[in-house]
């Protein structure tokens, strides 16, 4: 049996996983938050977890057309770029158009990177894709769960919530 090594993209790809699943994880815990300050119910607070399902479905439906076109490392890099975009734009926004917007793109642009991630992981390793994708899903989960985390620990500083996502 090969022994199973992890190159300098392997350590990325999984390092940008964890980003991905961070931003991911961010609108559940925040969500008491956006609603408090721009006064939502939680229909309108709905919106925003739908409108990331739904970008979601947009990203996943064009990942293969866009990586065809741009090169999966152009998605890729777009994918990271967009995500922490859509995520400051969920925070930083004061009207529900704009932090709905911002759920939209982390999870359009964001799947994008989450499929780039797997399919370069996949074809990188090969016959141990099963090992790649196992350890990048671990690392995802415990980025996951920091976020709720971050989010207690920043509430009770001057730099509150929102630092959670600015760290």
């Amino acid at each position: 049996m090969q022994t199973f090594t992890r190159d300098r993209f392997t350590w990325l790809a999984y390092a940008l996983l964890g980003y991905f699943a961070y931003f991911q994880a961010a609108p559940g815990p925040l969500m008491p938050f956006i609603r408090g300050e721009l006064n939502l119910s939680y229909a309108a607070g709905g919106l925003h977890l739908s409108a990331f399902a739904l970008g979601m479905i947009g990203g996943g439906l064009s990942a293969p057309r866009l990586a065809s076109r741009w090169g999966r490392r152009a998605v890729l890099w777009g994918g990271a770029i967009g995500m922490g975009l859509g995520a400051l734009l969920f925070v930083a926004g004061r009207h529900p158009a704009v932090t709905i917007a911002g759920t939209l793109v982390m999870g359009g642009v964001g799947t994008l990177l989450l499929v780039m991630i797997q399919a370069t992981l996949s074809d990188r390793h090969g016959a141990q894709r099963a090992t790649a994708i196992t350890e990048s899903n671990m690392l995802a989960i415990l980025c996951a769960g920091l976020l709720p985390l971050l989010v207690g620990l920043f509430e009770g500083t001057p730099v509150g919530w929102r630092g959670a996502i600015y760290a």
